[in-house]
């Protein structure tokens, strides 16, 4: 993935978008839950690094696929390739039956 750096103040907004993205991922590979709020905030950010024309969102995709990829050993959802998005990778809560 090439992104082409514009200024100092773009390669500090990438590396933000980086630092947020890696915090999400190596949560999920903990197996920890990500709050929704951080996922939309996150999702947001990145959205205004396209605003700003740091990146594009293939681009944009790009930098969260390449994190999910480093921290997941899960395949790559579909449901991701589309608009920006932050896939959740959380463990299913163990549920057992009621004893009533």
């Amino acid at each position: 993935m090439t992104i082409t750096m514009t200024s100092p103040d773009s390669e500090r907004f990438i590396a933000a978008v980086n630092q947020r993205l890696v915090e999400i991922f190596l949560a999920y590979q903990k197996g920890y839950d990500v709050s929704t709020a951080q996922l939309f905030r996150s999702e947001g950010f990145i959205s205004a690094g396209c605003e700003l024309g740091f990146y594009d969102q293939s681009q944009a995709r790009e930098m969260i696929k390449l994190q999910w990829q480093t921290h997941l050993d899960q395949p790559w959802p579909e449901s991701a390739e589309q608009d920006i998005h932050i896939p959740v990778a959380m463990h299913r809560a163990p549920v057992f039956p009621s004893k009533s």
